[in-house]
């Protein structure tokens, strides 16, 4: 049996996201009515000498442990912005989500410095959307109220993110300034095959239509999930029927092909 490498320590991380280790990839969205590409959801990698290509589960903990969160986000979102306004300088006009840690959103000076990263890509903030999970939005609401008014106010977009997951509340979601839905992929696949699923699936894409968001599907891996979705009041799709994350210089013929397809 071959003996385990030794994990990643807080020291190479430091090292990989001062250098070239981070990198980033990108899972597209379309909108069901039309299959039309709208957006991406930015996914961090990191790429080690010793250990390969690592996926976030093997080095976010660690960084955020290691007090590297705010140095690992500031890369990725560089990247992701300079990347996206490529891809739309390209004509394929999306826009681009990024996951925050809500600790690192809740710093006073991050609304400012994410501005000045969107804006010196040549992207306006309406090209880009925060994400925050539905568990942050649940316990930390004063938190997040601040940030989300804040980020609003500047003309960012805003989602929620794996809802359905903890069983949140509508009124979290009336006192705050969401754009975007995104409803997880765990009561989209459920919804396949129980009915109690499917009811909340329905009901969670009412509640956010009657909040004036964006709703999106997440795990959207089979046409039959797709063709499920075309009948409730959901607004878009993600997952593997649509596109695998995927380097940037992919995506305009990634696009091509799925449009081509339909």
């Amino acid at each position: 049996m071959t003996p385990a490498l030794p994990r990643l320590t807080a020291d190479e991380l430091a090292r990989a996201i001062a250098g070239e280790g981070v990198i980033t990839r990108y899972q597209p969205k379309v909108r069901i009515s039309d299959r039309m590409p709208v957006g991406v959801e930015t996914l961090a990698r990191l790429r080690h000498k010793r250990l390969g290509l690592l996926g976030p589960e093997q080095f976010v903990p660690l960084a955020e442990s290691a007090g590297l969160a705010p140095q690992l986000t500031a890369a990725v979102t560089r990247r992701a912005v300079a990347d996206i306004a490529k891809v739309r300088a390209s004509g394929l006009l999306v826009t681009v989500a990024l996951n925050f840690p809500l600790e690192i959103l809740a710093l006073a000076a991050i609304p400012d410095l994410l501005a000045e990263d969107v804006a010196q890509a040549g992207l306006l903030p309406e090209n880009v959307i925060v994400e925050l999970t539905e568990t942050q939005v649940r316990d930390d609401l004063s938190v997040v109220r601040r940030v989300t008014d804040s980020l609003r106010s500047r003309g960012f977009g805003l989602s929620i993110d794996d809802y359905g997951v903890a069983g949140a509340q509508a009124r979290h979601l009336l006192e705050l300034p969401f754009t975007e839905m995104k409803i997880d992929r765990s009561l989209v696949l459920g919804a396949m095959t129980d009915s109690e699923l499917r009811l909340d699936l329905e009901t969670a894409a009412v509640i956010g239509r009657a909040l004036k968001m964006t709703v999106v599907a997440e795990g959207v891996e089979t046409p039959a999930v797709w063709d499920m979705l075309a009948t409730m009041p959901i607004d878009q799709a993600q997952g593997w029927l649509v596109g695998r994350p995927m380097p940037p210089d992919e995506l305009v013929g990634w696009a091509a092909a799925w449009t081509g397809a339909g």
